[in-house]
């Protein structure tokens, strides 16, 4: 029988013999210790992954797919539209072998490697037919390619719709669609989605008999509509058990402040969480700074061990 510790914010997993070991690929429960401890209900933060956004061509695969491996709770987005040569997004062929090269890993038995988040775009070219996110909720129709590049591999598909005018949305069709992919579902929320992200949860629920967690469905909490700018407040999970993602403006010199910020605004039991930044890691070419990427990971980890040592002591 594992002990059980109480966090508020932050989880480790505790085993038998009393040591602490971060588990960040696979922190399902926040347990506790202390038996009065486990009587309250109080607010707790579980930091689910620490996505980072903006891999493309210029990197190489093997730099990708070490990075993942040294840094199992992170998740390296990737920009993918209709245009495969679109400005930041990589051509399929790159997104391939990294695919090929995930999967050598995994089947090797190296189960401790982080994610790959694709993010369909589209916004950046010229179309002769519609971006893949309108082809998604308009159409309720994957593209073939988009199928192609999450098959076999675990993958998380963020829809990006901000700035898309929504004409005939089938948002129940949309979501049986995505939810046939057997990926994990990631849409932001703003005044401009909220209608549609209401229906998408409502939807998904229906479609996994589920009003509480246990759907493949996340929220990124998201007002500066990804233009990396610092959110002027945060607020709770919008909706009970689903993991939600706070973006805007974070960077390794700020991130362990916004950290203490999104604790602050907890109010709910073991509420999931987690990190999203872009523009503050980018580095030359037009791509993430892995460099970068390792020392915002540490410090998100760093973060964590700070909590709860604060909440032994």
């Amino acid at each position: 029988m594992i002990p059980s510790l109480k966090v508020s914010p932050g989880f480790c997993i505790i085993s038998e013999n009393q040591q602490e070991i971060f588990n960040w690929n696979f922190c399902t429960k926040i347990y506790r210790i202390n038996g009065e401890r486990d009587k309250q209900k109080v607010a707790t933060m579980e930091i689910v992954k620490v996505s980072m956004v903006g891999a493309n061509e210029n990197l190489s695969v093997k730099d990708v797919l070490d990075f993942l491996l040294k840094n199992p709770m992170a998740e390296i987005g990737i920009g993918i539209s209709r245009e495969k040569g679109a400005f930041n997004t990589p051509r399929f062929n790159w997104v391939m072998r990294l695919q090929r090269g995930y999967e050598e890993i995994v089947e090797n038995g190296r189960r401790k490697i982080g994610r790959v988040g694709l993010h369909i775009n589209g916004k950046n070219a010229p179309y002769t037919e519609k971006p893949y996110p309108l082809m998604i909720i308009d159409d309720a129709k994957i593209p073939d390619t988009l199928r192609i590049l999450s098959r076999d591999w675990r993958v998380t598909f963020q829809l990006n719709f901000s700035n898309y005018k929504i004409n005939h949305a089938d948002i129940y069709s949309a979501a049986r669609c995505l939810g046939e992919t057997g990926q994990t579902i990631v849409i932001p929320y703003n005044h401009k989605t909220q209608e549609y992200v209401f229906e998408f949860v409502h939807s998904f629920r229906r479609r996994y008999n589920s009003e509480c967690g246990g759907i493949p469905l996340q929220i990124l909490y998201d007002s500066s509509f990804g233009n990396g700018k610092s959110a002027i407040d945060y607020k709770q999970p919008v909706f009970g058990g689903i993991v939600q993602g706070y973006t805007g403006g974070f960077r390794v010199d700020n991130i362990q402040q916004e950290l203490d910020k999104i604790s602050a605004v907890q109010t709910c039991h073991d509420a999931k969480i987690y990190i999203d930044a872009e523009s503050g890691l980018s580095g030359e070419q037009n791509t993430i700074d892995l460099n970068k990427a390792d020392a915002f990971c540490k410090n998100v980890m760093d973060w964590v061990k700070t909590r709860q040592e604060k909440i032994k002591s």
